[in-house]
């Protein structure tokens, strides 16, 4: 039954690519995808990522205020622990420890299964709550981090949320990601096969060089406002409907 049902959502899938007018996709993976494995011509298909499910922007001068200073802040946000890089993210925080960086990690989602000195977990925040929405806020602005060491992602609202807050995320790459965060510019990406080290290792050096930890946050905020955002979204999907004559 579980064959069948995959097959058919191929099917489904495929038939709903070949007729539409163009495919928009969140990145550069889903689009290669659309184009491989789906035989989807390159020039009916784009890729740019979408804005953050924000209800107003952070303040610019809050973004530029941020600095590092110990303790190290680690958020995680997610659902699915194992595949959102929860493991990883304890090693991690276990790691700058032991190198005598005092931390912690902060996991907005469902509760860890494990405990450790330093892990906090705030359990699910629903954003389409005021008092939701506001913690999470809360949690954005007070990181030094965005920690998503995931195994898999196709993408996701939270880097986007991360970079309006010129949160630098430290993330596997993987899948979309790439697309979602500028390694060097809105973060870092890792190899999803390294440990806690390198990521230690890049949160030490950021600590120890809080101006080039500054202009990161600042460079993270300028992906958001160039590309990452709604206004951005809507005049690249308005550009491909004027080419297509629907405008």
């Amino acid at each position: 039954l579980m064959g069948i049902s995959i097959r058919e959502g191929e099917l489904l899938e495929r038939r709903a690519l070949e007729r539409a007018a163009h495919v928009i996709t969140l990145s550069t993976w889903a689009a290669e995808s659309v184009i491989n494995d789906y035989g989807i011509p390159p020039s009916k298909v784009s890729a740019f990522p979408f804005g953050p499910k924000l209800n107003e922007n952070p303040p610019m001068e809050e973004v530029h205020a941020r600095q590092i200073a110990p303790p190290v802040e680690l958020l995680l946000v997610g659902g699915s622990w194992e595949r959102k890089g929860g493991p990883l993210a304890v090693r991690i925080l276990e790691e700058l420890q032991r190198r005598g960086i005092p931390a912690r990690l902060t996991v907005a989602g469902r509760p860890p299964p494990v405990t450790a000195p330093g892990l906090l977990a705030t359990g699910y925040l629903d954003k389409n709550s005021r008092h939701g929405a506001l913690g999470l806020d809360d949690l954005y602005r007070r990181a030094h981090f965005f920690l998503m060491s995931v195994r898999q992602e196709a993408g996701g609202s939270v880097f986007i949320e991360a970079a309006a807050h010129g949160l630098p995320c430290l993330a596997c790459r993987t899948g979309g990601v790439p697309t979602l965060v500028r390694d060097g510019a809105s973060g870092h990406l890792l190899d999803v096969t390294d440990g806690p080290e390198p990521y230690a290792e890049l949160i030490e050096s950021y600590l120890n060089d809080p101006a080039r930890y500054h202009a990161l946050v600042r460079s993270t905020r300028g992906f958001y406002e160039r590309e990452a955002n709604w206004a951005t979204w809507g005049t690249r999907v308005n550009a491909i409907l004027s080419q297509l004559g629907l405008r």
